[in-house]
């Protein structure tokens, strides 16, 4: 029986050592052997606290009898504590310990088992430290879109405010009519630049935290006409329809009105944009089984395939197409709706086919519902 027990030691790949009473080694297995680099016939017979680098080293002594006075264990019985190790040359490494107790007769014996978990701990520390090295990564940039974002708005501003009193001949006449037509593209092209700026300026704010909602109980049947406004003229030159489903008594919402129309613009204008001639945009409101209120767009545009799904919803993510690549856009729109909404503490649903439409879901959490109203009526109106 001594034989098995002894060779099934020498034979598992964790490090047994026993001690007794008085701290004195009693056996050490081979895994022990060749972690420490003390062969077992020099190391029998040793103070365990050999093993051990200071602190523990000088205390060992004095944690062992204070157990056999009091029963007060610092190790004993307990689950794997983490401990630095001594090796035969000095250097240290990091184990799990257990130690338990036996009794033989009137005498006792402690068991400690251990296992050598310096890779693990090193692979660890790996992890956090490039964890925190791409948080520190993500904040300057956050930190950079947010400044460049602020210092372009100015001279922005300036552009559209200027090119705007001359197109509509504030100080008098322009002249010759190319130079309107050119007026004119620089105010638009200025105004598109401007919500890119805007569109960037608010995905540093939601990725470093900044972005803040200022709540009110809104009226969710203005939203969506106010929203519906501002895409109409774009949709009537696209050739699309749009159709609403909205309750007459639709719900109010407690939310953030500005954050609930951009949410809304955007997946009206992405509608608008990937929908050809003589297709169809629909506007509805909804109340999932579970009470969520979701307000959803739906189109009859190209459509996403499964595979370009992921790329839609990463910022500056575009799907590579001859179509999408004559549309204008940074690929931020989705994204930020997708930000905005779970900042409301609810979760975007995007359901598409290619070339057959998408229909892309705002769901909001029962909890924020202020007033439902209970009819459904239809509204179909040319765009």
């Amino acid at each position: 029986k001594d034989v098995l027990l002894k060779s099934t030691m020498n034979n598992i790949d964790e490090m047994i050592v026993t001690i007794d009473e008085g701290g004195l080694i009693t056996s050490f297995n081979r895994a022990a052997e060749r972690a420490f680099g003390y062969a077992v016939d020099a190391i029998i017979g040793q103070n365990v606290a050999t093993l051990m680098p200071e602190p523990n080293r000088s205390a060992h002594d004095l944690y062992l009898d204070t157990y056999h006075r009091t029963g007060a264990a610092k190790i004993i019985g307990k689950t794997g504590r983490v401990l630095d190790a001594r090796r035969a040359d000095g250097t240290q490494f990091s184990v799990e310990l257990f130690v338990t107790e036996m009794r033989v007769g009137a005498h006792r014996h402690f068991i400690g088992a251990m296992r050598d978990i310096s890779a693990r701990l090193a692979h660890e520390a790996a992890i956090i430290e490039a964890t925190e090295q791409a948080n520190a990564a993500n904040h300057a940039k956050s930190l950079f879109l947010a400044n460049m974002s602020h210092e372009l708005r100015t001279p922005l501003n300036a552009i559209i405010g200027f090119s705007d009193v001359i197109n509509q001949e504030l100080f008098g006449p322009v002249g010759n009519p190319n130079y309107r037509e050119y007026i004119r593209d620089i105010h638009n092209s200025g105004a598109h630049l401007l919500q890119v700026i805007n569109d960037v300026l608010d995905i540093a704010k939601v990725n470093s935290g900044k972005m803040t909602l200022y709540e009110d109980v809104v009226d969710m049947r203005g939203v969506i006409d106010a929203s519906l406004r501002l895409v109409q003229d774009r949709a009537h030159a696209g050739g699309l329809v749009i159709n609403t489903r909205i309750d007459p008594a639709a719900p109010h919402l407690r939310a953030d009105e500005g954050r609930l129309r951009q949410i809304l613009l955007n997946a009206l204008t992405n509608a608008v944009k990937f929908t050809e001639p003589g297709g169809q945009i629909t506007v509805e409101t909804a109340v999932a089984e579970g009470g969520d209120f979701l307000l959803r767009v739906i189109d009859t545009g190209i459509g996403i395939a499964p595979e370009d799904m992921r790329a839609v919803l990463e910022p500056f993510g575009q799907v590579d197409s001859s179509f999408t690549r004559n549309q204008q856009g940074t690929g931020l729109g989705i994204p930020l709706t997708k930000k905005l909404i779970e900042l409301h503490g609810g979760r975007l649903m995007i359901e598409s086919t290619k070339g057959i439409g998408t229909r892309i879901s705002a769901s909001f959490p029962a909890s924020r519902i202020v007033r439902l109203g209970n009819h459904l009526t239809e509204n179909v109106a040319a765009a």
